[in-house]
């Protein structure tokens, strides 16, 4: 009982760490969505961002995800009217300032989200799939850690090895390709954006910290808008 209320204390307490971290990673990078060849400067009258692909867990206790729509030209919430999803046994969804907050369930299907900004009426789809792990290889020195992604895209992992000066080896499945990786560690961060490569070696670095973090995002070759974003976190016990 003990074990599991520090489990989510824990959890708590690494998920603020490594928002606050992402955060400034985008603030550093200036990369926050991946482009595509649907991704164009923002016109002058409000439309969404574009469609999204999202992906619910097969081994997890959640029940409800989020994925966030940005609107362009648009930065209150106030100017979202009449906002609607039109199913709302997939996703339900609210208004943010400048965006749409999606909340999808453990349904797959597509739902069209809709809204007013001004007088122009909007509208964007939101695919929900069932998650399959795209990655064919993960591991970290001789430590394989694959199958920790089998049915999830997130994973807690509390461990008492030791990985000194420890290149991290990440291999996609056919059809997928690496686009992004970002490593957090007590002492140390690295990114990289924009690999589009099957295989990428992440440079040798130490993870034996209470926040220690891999996130890798990996992209579908025939739908570059088609991305999963894997985490592990890492706990040293």
């Amino acid at each position: 009982m003990e074990k599991e209320k520090g489990k989510r204390r824990m959890k708590k307490i690494m998920k603020k760490s490594l928002s606050l971290v992402m955060a400034l990673a985008v603030m550093l990078t200036g990369v926050l969505v991946i482009p595509t060849a649907g991704n164009k400067a923002a016109a002058a009258s409000p439309s969404f961002h574009s469609n999204q692909i999202v992906y619910y867990e097969t081994n997890s206790p959640y029940t409800t995800w989020k994925v966030n729509v940005s609107i362009f030209n648009c930065t209150k919430a106030t100017q979202i009217k009449n906002l609607k999803s039109s199913n709302t046994s997939i996703a339900k969804v609210k208004a943010k300032p400048g965006s749409v907050d999606v909340y999808y369930y453990k349904k797959p299907g597509t739902v069209t989200i809709s809204c007013k900004v001004g007088s122009k009426k909007i509208s964007t789809k939101v695919t929900v799939k069932k998650y399959s792990s795209p990655i064919k290889q993960m591991k970290i020195g001789s430590t394989n850690v694959t199958s920790k992604f089998k049915g999830c895209f997130e994973d807690y992992w509390y461990h008492t090895k030791s990985f000194k000066n420890q290149k991290v080896t990440l291999k996609a499945k056919s059809g997928w390709q690496i686009y992004s990786v970002f490593v957090s560690t007590d002492k140390k961060h690295f990114s990289k954006y924009g690999i589009y490569k099957s295989s990428y070696t992440i440079p040798k670095m130490t993870y034996n910290g209470r926040f220690d973090c891999i996130w890798v995002t990996y992209q579908k070759k025939s739908n570059p808008s088609e991305i999963v974003e894997v985490r592990l976190n890492m706990v040293k016990e």
